[in-house]
């Protein structure tokens, strides 16, 4: 890489619009460093929307990606960069695209939301304000991608989960309920290990979500391979999940199939 790539890449990451516009009339603008990050992954790192806005009128790739797999929409969505998810997205960003464990845009969003979620009653009165604002983007962002008109629901990760197995598994209701109201269907997919949504909701402890299930008609008999929901529950020492299950007409004397 010659000197005037690399004043690219580190003019996106720490200067400014106008210096980098200089740079641009000279130099490939899909240019990248030894980890791969383009200077388009550089100037969404920094929120440097403006400078963003030039590399693509360039003509940067938006879907570039660095040695972790990421794309530059990885990188909005890990950091709630609202405007620049949108702008990534009006720009033909590939909503689909994974990251180096098959982790698409909406798995980032959905862990992102729901670690601070889990951290935000530990804080400050100050720092909870700005966290709150932070999920209230996150939020918007999960709602702009499950709502775009490319994004594929169904794919499954490393670990062999879609994004609702994924959703449960981390206890975040409000990306289930919009996944649900997107595709409802999913309710009945199972992961790679043969395990249905509900199974997942009682060995992950989430038991708003097993009511949710249980209303929609989500049995312990219901697409399963050889451990039922309800030993499930059992085997990992969930009560209240065992108690909701057998209310809702879990058999008791059901034997698992090995």
């Amino acid at each position: 890489m010659n000197f005037i790539s690399n004043l690219l890449l580190e003019t996106t990451f720490f200067d400014a619009y106008n210096h980098a516009t200089s740079l641009l009339t000279r130099e490939d603008v899909n240019v990248s460093d030894r980890s791969e990050n383009s200077a388009i992954h550089k100037a969404t790192l920094k929120n440097h929307l403006w400078v963003l806005r030039l590399l693509v009128a360039q003509g940067a790739n938006v879907n570039a990606k660095n040695k972790h797999q990421q794309t530059a929409l990885h990188i909005a969505v890990n950091n709630a960069y609202l405007q620049i998810v949108q702008f990534l997205l009006k720009s033909g960003a590939d909503v689909n695209a994974k990251n180096a464990e098959d982790d698409t845009v909406l798995f980032i969003a959905i862990k992102t939301l729901k670690d601070e979620t889990n951290v935000l009653p530990h804080l400050s009165v100050e720092q909870q304000e700005t966290s709150q604002l932070f999920c209230d983007d996150l939020k918007k962002i999960i709602e702009l991608l499950i709502n775009s008109t490319t994004i594929d629901l169904t794919l499954f990760n490393k670990k062999g989960l879609n994004c609702l197995h994924y959703t449960i598994k981390l206890g975040n209701e409000f990306a289930f309920n919009k996944i649900i109201e997107k595709n409802w269907s999913l309710l009945s997919v199972l992961d790679s290990r043969g395990y249905s949504t509900l199974h997942h909701a009682v060995e992950n402890k989430r038991i708003d979500i097993v009511q949710h299930l249980l209303k929609a008609k989500q049995r312990e008999n219901f697409d399963m391979q050889s451990m039922s929901p309800l030993h499930c529950a059992i085997f990992t020492d969930n009560l209240s999940a065992a108690e909701l299950l057998v209310s809702n007409g879990a058999d008791c004397n059901a034997r698992q199939r090995m």
